[in-house]
Order: C-alpha cells, then structure tokens, then sequence
C-alpha cells in the first residue's frame, strides 16, 4: 500500500500569472489504482484532522489524497489577510486539484468536505468539475447564501479572531471536541503556526461568509446551491454531529436531505460527536464513508422501488388505529403514540423482494411531544410476522441518538436479507410508542430502495 507526501505550485496572486511561486503540501495513501477519496479540511483545522479515519478508508480499499490550502497546514502561508478571499481560496484550490490530478492520476473520485471544504467543494463542482466526481459527502458544513445572516456562533468566532491575532488554533479546535482531545493532539494542529505571522488565513477565513445576500459570495453561493439542488444527481451524504445541532424548527442536514437530488436514501448519519468528527468520533465516521464509497463503487447499485412525499395526503399507505391521521397543516402523516403503539402506517401494496439481497428504507420526520425513552419503530413484513428492523429512541437531552422534539430528522436503516427475511408480500409498516397519547411524529416522506 503506497504512501507519500509531496507539493504542487499555485499561483501569488500579487506577481505575474503562471509563476507558480506558492508551495501547497499534499498526501496521498492507499491502493495506487483504487478509487480516490479527496478530502478537504476547514479552518482552524487542517489535514491533520482526518488523520485518524484514513488508515480506516485505506484498509476498506480505497486511496485517499488530503491538502493544506493555502495558509493552512503544511501549505505555505502569505502574511496578509488581504491576500486570503473566498474566491482566490477557490481558484487556488482549483489549481491544487487540477495538479494533483496531473501528477497522481485520480481516476474515480469522490470528494468529501469538512466545514468549509463544503462550500468550496460545491463550488469546485459547479463552477470547474461537474462531470469529475462520483460523489459528494458534507461533514457538517452550511452554504451561507446570505438569507438568514450570521449565525450568533460564528459571530462570536470571527470577533474571536479580529482581537487575537495569535490564534489558538489547537485550543480552539480541541475545546469544541467531545471528549476534549489530548495535548499532544492539540499540539499537532498548532505546529505548522508558529506565530501570529503565519496565521493570517485563519483570521481571513471568517469574514469570507456573507452576512446578507447582497454580497459577492452569496450570490456565487446561491449558483451553487441552484446547480447542486437541480443538475447533481450523484450520489451525496450528509455526515452530521449530534452536538452541532440545535433544537430548532429548521435544519441545514434536513434540508440538503430534502433538496439535493441524491442525497435522499443515502445513510446521512448523525455522529456522537462535536464539529470536529473526524477527531471526536473517527471510526463511525470512516465507517459511513466506505459504506457510502462501497455503494457508489459496487457493481450492483441500489434501485428505488417506492417513494412516497405526504406533502398532500396519504398515497401508498394506508393508516392503522385511531392515531393516525393526516395533518395539512405540516404536510405530513400525524402517527400519535401511546404505551401499545396502536397506531401505525402500513405500505398499502406488498412488494416482492424474494431476488432482493438488500433492503433501505428511509423517511423524514418531525418529533413532536415524545418523553425520553418513547421509540419510533419501522418493521418489515417477511410474509407472517412483523419484524422491528429499526428503533429510534427520543434522548434523555440534545446530543444523544437519535432525536430531539421539533427539530426535522431522518431516519434510515438497511439491512440484509440474511439478517430478516424478504418475501413475496414485504410491507413496510412505521408506528410510535409514546408514554403520552399526544406523543408522535409527522411523517414527511418515506422511500425504499432494494437490490
């Protein structure tokens, strides 16, 4: 299994184009003809943030390639913040991904994006490589589009780096990492940055989000996102972290989930974990990526049987008990709860999946009024009983699996037909078990797919 480090060149914007005067560091390991997983880091961080999940995604068969941009890491570092914007950052990744691709021969690739490796990753895709990638993961990251503003955190962030020049970069990382990571770990991010001098990206990259859509990069943004929600239909998972999301009505994961073409179906996990996964939580994290990467790779792709969106009423199920209703006020199937779960949503039509070897179901839903302990259940018809092949369970707080009252989620389990199973008259069926009778869910939307 090869592995190496090595530098590509990209242009000083502030000398002649073509002098290739900027030394990036990237790296590359794994199987030199295998499929490519390219990663690409935010700020604070670096590439040292994913070094615990490659060894995994290694192991599973794949290469891996990771790089510095420019001002992070290894990479080298212009001293002034007016050297560092949103679209320099881009170009230059361009050019860094171009000559690595030069250089190694990606081949097949999947590109994954970690904080704002996601908008530069959407952008990447919109703006220079629409037919280049196999997929797309998001490892929690938003696409600012300037129509809700700042969020009050990253406000407090980037007045955080306007008053400290020599910023903490392994503290800041270490301090929003669930356990806190060790010193020597929080030493590691902080090496390559000696001092205040070598940090200007990580003070520039704060003020590159748009605080209303009247900026330049909420406009590009909003190209992007129209391009990613309309022309991408590759694959794409969302990998969100439990402790990053707020118990609100509205949610980023929820909503590429909904928008981008192909997203839906795929595991979208949420991991144990603060912002910095890869570090808090690397091996649930590098499992999902090669389970994802396996998909996209594997001979045999899944194949979408049924979708069912309850936008406006009940269509390809039937309800069960006096629980169930449809609700126009949230577009959604209401399944209220109680200590037998009596009621329940039934697939009206069997399905034959005695050729099948696997089986994934996946819906939307919003938690409404469930108590710590109340389950959301899924359950596979195998021809004579119902089979539970899913468990949802409402937390005791924010953080813990799986979910949390009024905040939109997604639930998903796949499973073998060794496991449970798959019969000629298969039925899907969903129902809650709740501890108050106004306990439930409104269920937005389900889909099922086999192969």
């Amino acid at each position: 299994m090869r592995s190496s480090r090595a530098n590509v060149y990209v242009d000083d914007p502030n000398r002649e184009p073509g002098n290739k005067a900027i030394r990036v560091h990237y790296a590359y390991s794994g199987p030199e003809n295998a499929p490519t997983l390219l990663l690409m880091h935010g700020n604070p961080s670096w590439s040292f943030l994913f070094r615990e999940i490659i060894p995994i995604i290694n192991a599973a068969g794949y290469r891996t390639v990771i790089f510095d941009y420019v001002g992070h890491g290894r990479s080298d570092k212009p001293s002034r913040p007016s050297d560092y914007t949103y679209d320099r950052q881009l170009e230059w990744n361009r050019q860094i991904i171009s000559s690595i691709d030069a250089e190694l021969g990606l081949g097949r690739v999947t590109l994954m994006g970690h904080d704002y490796g996601h908008p530069f990753g959407q952008r990447l895709i919109t703006h220079y490589f629409q037919d280049r990638f196999d997929g797309f993961i998001n490892a929690n990251a938003g696409m600012n589009r300037g129509e809700v503003g700042l969020a009050e955190r990253h406000i407090r962030w980037r007045e955080f780096a306007r008053r400290n020049p020599d910023v903490p970069i392994g503290a800041v990382i270490c301090r929003n990492a669930i356990p806190q990571c060790p010193p020597e770990v929080e030493a590691g991010y902080d090496a390559p940055y000696p001092g205040p001098e070598y940090k200007a990206s990580i003070r520039a990259f704060p003020e590159m989000v748009p605080e209303d859509t009247s900026w330049p990069e909420a406009r590009a943004n909003q190209i992007a996102w129209d391009y990613m929600t309309s022309q991408f239909t590759k694959p794409y998972m969302v990998i969100w972290e439990h402790w990053d999301v707020p118990d609100a009505r509205k949610s980023r994961r929820d909503e590429y989930i909904e928008k981008i073409p192909g997203a839906y179906g795929s595991e979208n996990p949420q991991i144990v974990s603060g912002h910095y996964s890869p570090e808090d939580n690397p091996e649930p994290v590098a499992a999902a990526v090669v389970r994802f990467l396996d998909d996209i790779y594997t001979p045999k792709p899944f194949v979408r049987v049924l979708f069912e969106d309850f936008a406006a009423g009940i269509d390809g199920f039937s309800c069960g008990g006096m629980s169930c209703s449809y609700d126009p006020a949230e577009q959604a199937v209401q399944l209220r709860g109680g200590e037998e779960a009596a009621s329940s949503l039934v697939q009206s039509d069997a399905m034959d999946l005695s050729g099948a070897t696997e089986l994934k179901v996946a819906f939307r839903y919003l938690p409404d009024g469930m108590a710590a302990g109340d389950t959301v259940l899924v359950e596979l018809w195998d021809g004579e009983i119902y089979r539970t092949i899913l468990t949802l369970t409402r937390a005791a707080e924010p953080g813990q699996p799986d979910f949390f009252n009024r905040a939109p989620d997604y639930g998903y389990v796949r499973i073998a037909s060794d496991v449970a199973p798959f019969s000629k008259e298969a039925k899907i069926r969903i129902r809650t078990k709740a501890s108050s009778p106004q306990g439930g869910i409104h269920l937005r939307d389900i889909g099922i797919f086999v192969r």
